[in-house]
């Protein structure tokens, strides 16, 4: 539902010279300044579990709802004009990635809302590629960080003021000064797979937990029946404190890393059997009941 996408075999291709794209970008442009209920639904999402989840909202009123989303910097890199080019340093370019995923996003913010107005839907901003920044600044000079942060930075803003909380995953090593200096509430990561990945900067994730933010440690490893099947509390608890261990040691007060932290499974575990993904959940479960609640 978004102006000129279109699906050619596997690639995702954004067709500027469509004879509808003018038009259907100024429509985006003028809902993305003045959003409203009804103008958001042109960009509304379909899923299977869509109108359960709203549902459930409804019927429970949580604290917060989760909402999954492809991350503005991996959704830049894979739309691609028909000759593969690089395109985010093209400024209406990166106007029309900002632009679609707040849409996007904003619509289930505002269903959230209408239907739980104490409820902060957490948007949880997905970036499989994020590790890629390096690469691509290298081989395009002008992708600087200024410009991903910048980008970042007017997605998240946006939400952020429509009363949302925002959360970028990567479970890949990356760079993660660019997320936080455009402003997130969750920072989460593959713990278990790059322990060390945040303790290089520690001086940053101080000023992020003193700030309010917290750390998702995706820590309860799901790669494989085997590693699911071998889960103990015990095991777990203390391949968390030795990982927490690593900030400390630089420098992060061990109080504020526990009092901002939560625990997770390290990656995506769609492809479990039912029973290893429930004992995957549990296992975060029993983490956090261990360590956060004593």
């Amino acid at each position: 539902k978004l102006p000129g996408i279109s699906i050619d075999g596997k690639k995702i291709v954004l067709n500027i010279v469509s004879p509808f794209f003018p038009a259907d970008a100024e429509k985006m442009d003028k809902v993305y300044n003045n959003p409203t209920d009804d103008d958001l639904e042109l960009y509304s999402v379909e899923s299977f579990y869509r109108d359960k989840f709203f549902q459930m909202v409804e019927r429970t009123r949580p604290t917060e709802a989760i909402i999954h989303l492809l991350g503005p910097f991996s959704f830049s890199q894979m739309i691609m004009n028909r000759e593969e080019n690089q395109l985010l340093e093209d400024k209406l370019y990166r106007k029309y990635v900002v632009q679609a995923l707040t849409v996007k996003a904003m619509w289930f913010v505002r269903r959230v809302k209408n239907l739980s107005p104490n409820t902060t839907p957490l948007i949880v901003f997905e970036e499989p590629r994020l590790n890629e920044f390096g690469f691509i600044n290298k081989t395009y000079p002008e992708v600087t960080k200024e410009i991903v942060v910048g980008m970042f930075s007017k997605v998240f803003q946006s939400l952020k003021a429509a009363g949302a909380a925002i959360c970028v995953q990567c479970f890949n090593k990356c760079d993660w000064q660019l997320p936080l200096e455009a402003g997130i509430d969750v920072l989460s990561f593959n713990a278990y797979t790059n322990p060390s990945n945040i303790s290089i900067i520690a001086d940053k994730i101080t000023k992020f937990l003193e700030g309010g933010g917290y750390i998702n440690w995706g820590i309860v490893p799901v790669m494989s029946e085997e590693m699911v099947k071998s889960l103990t509390t015990d095991l777990l608890a203390n391949r968390f404190m030795k990982t927490a261990q690593g900030l400390v040691d630089e420098g992060v007060k061990r109080e504020l890393i526990y009092s901002r932290s939560m625990v997770s499974v390290q990656g995506e575990f769609y492809n479990l059997p039912l029973i290893f993904t429930e004992k995957a959940l549990m296992a975060s479960i029993q983490l956090s009941e261990r360590v956060f609640k004593k």
